[in-house]
């Protein structure tokens, strides 16, 4: 009955009011749908103890800095999802990159999206192929490293990470994504692992290799 009522009112002052202090969660829900004003949505992003309130507004707040704490702070992993999903702050993607702990794996296609793994997931924001080049050589997550060396088009920086990686997987990705031979043949001669060693063989037959 009061969920229908806060849907017949149009005053924003009663709305937002509602939409802050009502103590059924569900009302909330139903006062957050109707408001746009960013500063009231920041507070229930940032307050409401109903997860599914603080989903609500974050979907409609735009602003880097909350996006970036929700990002790093909810509690609610599908909260984090749809902030990262959102943000655009190079800072906050790469600390989330490096550090997030939640270690699931993206490779399984019957889990939902939001189950997968909440670095991956920030490494797709991430346009700055240097930055992509040092989340690629310092992480240890597979799925992490090789989302970053997918988004990697520059051949220098795929060399350096071919050639300084201590992962040798992640290595043979940067490798297949090198098509300059010299720098192929370059990797070849400092490569000790078989396994990368065997992604260069047979692709520059002019260089025997």
């Amino acid at each position: 009955m009061r969920k229908r009522a806060v849907e017949l009112v149009h005053d924003e002052n009663v709305i937002i009011d509602v939409a802050l202090n009502d103590s059924d969660s569900h009302v909330r829900w139903v006062a957050v749908e109707k408001i746009d004003d960013e500063e009231v949505l920041v507070k229930v992003a940032l307050n409401d103890c109903y997860s599914s309130n603080r989903q609500n507004a974050i979907l409609k707040v735009h602003d880097d800095d909350v996006l970036g704490k929700v990002a790093l702070n909810d509690s609610d992993r599908e909260i984090r999802w749809i902030a990262i999903r959102r943000l655009h702050d190079d800072e906050v993607l790469t600390k989330i990159a490096l550090s997030d702990s939640n270690l699931y794996s993206p490779i399984y296609p019957m889990r939902h999206a939001y189950d997968g793994d909440l670095r991956w997931r920030a490494v797709f924001n991430i346009h700055d192929e240097d930055i992509l080049t040092k989340i690629a050589l310092k992480t240890s997550n597979w799925d992490v490293f090789e989302v970053a060396i997918k988004c990697i088009e520059n051949e220098e920086l795929l060399r350096h990470i071919a050639l300084n990686s201590q992962d040798k997987y992640c290595r043979a990705y940067a490798v297949e994504k090198i098509t300059d031979c010299e720098i192929l043949s370059e990797i070849y001669s400092n490569e000790n692992e078989a396994l990368v060693r065997d992604k260069i063989v047979g692709r520059c037959p002019d260089n025997d290799l």
